[in-house]
């Protein structure tokens, strides 16, 4: 900080009927300036902004004047608490210390956000995923990136969040990254800042006024023909043959990838009244019920592997995938997520009703459902077949 000055204002513009203006306390930070209006007011006439005093003699003029000396030492007092506090001496921060609006501890959005994310931490394989918390480490990253390069700090207190923050750190991130990945980013972002808001950490809403809009993405899936290549594919390679496998039990049950990862078969097999045989499993993610049918293929590659289906970590099977991808011919970008919107695919267009589709995927509306499920050409054609049988010429 290089400079910091006091001074009080009184314009005639801002004059009453009576020809009183309010006196207005300047607080000015190396060129930051904030006002204050104080709950006094003079005839602008009588102000002399050279001397930072009102003209004349008397004891009303006498008070005012002591009244200026008061309010000027406790910006200096408000000063003194910030820098005890060791919070930022902004021109915001003094208004508020100013104004009693911060006492006691203040907490700062990079030390909550990582206390936040040691918290998630421990519910990894419970509540939440691996890649959950990943994603919350990156957005701590990109603000950590932002606040230094916009602030020339480490971190920034939480009554310091504004609008223009979020706005600043959404341009921030457009930049570099694409809308939706952004989008994330700030969804992340705003979550920490609810659950300071609803601590009592803050009563400081900077997410007020912002508006983000995500776009329509389409969902990739593979359809049967896909899915066959790979399945009759014999790639000479237990590594590769292994990921197929797995890849392929998922593109069968809807399971994600960290759904699979968990599932374990005294916990997740039923049998029905009827002996049909069933995966009853809580999504990690949601909590949210899956109830899919085991398809002959699907419980084939479970018995291969005794039940306990050999799923790697999330970035091998991504990059074993693409190895399965150039091998098969097949263009599409393969994902761990692409085996899930195939599952939902193939379960639709072979008659399985959308409500049953969101059961199997473990969804709570349909709503969901449909960006991952798609009807193909070749379905609508049969569909449409009928219709040309009741209508035939």
């Amino acid at each position: 900080m290089n400079t910091f000055a006091v001074s009080f204002v009184v314009r005639a513009s801002k004059a009453n009927k009576e020809g009183l203006s309010p006196i207005e306390l300047s607080i000015s930070i190396d060129g930051e300036r904030s006002y204050i209006n104080l709950p006094r007011k003079i005839n602008h006439s009588k102000f002399d902004s050279k001397k930072q005093a009102v003209k004349g003699k008397g004891d009303d003029v006498k008070d005012v004047n002591e009244y200026l000396q008061l309010m000027k030492n406790k910006v200096y007092e408000a000063q003194t608490k910030l820098i005890k506090l060791d919070l930022a001496v902004t021109t915001q921060n003094i208004k508020d210390m100013f104004m009693d609006k911060i006492k006691g501890k203040q907490y700062t959005l990079i030390a909550l956000y990582e206390e936040y994310a040691a918290d998630m931490q421990k519910k990894i394989g419970k509540t939440i995923v691996a890649g959950t918390h990943g994603k919350h480490l990156l957005t701590i990253k990109q603000l950590k990136e932002f606040i230094k390069q916009d602030y020339n700090r480490d971190d920034i207190n939480l009554s310091e969040l504004n609008g223009i923050f979020v706005d600043n750190f959404f341009n921030f991130l457009l930049a570099t990254l694409h809308n939706n990945t952004a989008c994330g980013s700030m969804k992340r972002f705003k979550s920490v800042v609810r659950m300071a808001i609803n601590n009592k950490f803050t009563d400081n809403n900077p997410f007020g006024n912002f508006k983000m809009k995500v776009s329509k993405t389409s969902v990739p899936y593979l359809t049967e023909k896909e899915l066959k290549s790979i399945i009759s594919k014999d790639f000479s390679c237990d590594r590769l043959n292994k990921i197929r496998d797995v890849f392929v039990f998922n593109s069968l049950t809807g399971l994600s990838f960290s759904d699979c990862k968990a599932f374990k078969k005294e916990d997740n097999i039923l049998i029905d009244e009827n002996g049909n045989k069933w995966i009853y499993q809580n999504r990690i993610k949601t909590d949210n019920l899956c109830r899919i049918p085991l398809l002959p293929l699907a419980e084939f590659l479970l018995e291969k592997y005794d039940y306990q289906l050999p799923v790697p970590s999330n970035t091998k099977m991504n990059a074993y995938l693409k190895e399965i991808q150039d091998l098969c011919g097949i263009t599409k970008n393969l994902t761990t997520h692409v085996a899930r919107h195939t599952a939902a695919t193939l379960f639709l267009n072979n008659g399985t009703s959308l409500d049953s589709v969101a059961a199997i995927l473990g969804h709570s509306s349909t709503k969901m459902t449909e960006r991952y499920a798609k009807l193909l050409d070749v379905t609508i054609m049969k569909q449409a077949d009928n219709m040309k049988l009741k209508f035939a010429v």
